[in-house]
């Protein structure tokens, strides 16, 4: 299905928000999916609550970027 391989691609990768972060900043996303389980035809809806928050920056000399140092805490509904 290729809803649910978006939506597996789009769960892979952080959603940072459009301003400049410092260590201490968090911000939310809520991600919802929406699924049938076959075996019973059941339809199956879980809402997935992510928090972030920055602890540290770090230097990639190699790539020479900077690499963000994230706590992160979810919450399964």
């Amino acid at each position: 299905n290729i809803e649910e391989f978006k939506t597996f691609l789009e769960n892979l990768f952080v959603k940072y928000p459009d301003r400049t972060l410092k260590i201490g900043d968090s911000w939310e996303e809520k991600r919802e999916l929406q699924n049938a389980d076959p075996t019973s035809g059941l339809q199956i809806a879980q809402t997935t609550g992510i928090r972030y928050k920055v602890k540290d920056f770090e230097e990639d000399m190699r790539r020479k970027r900077d690499i963000v140092l994230l706590e992160v805490q979810m919450t399964v509904d």
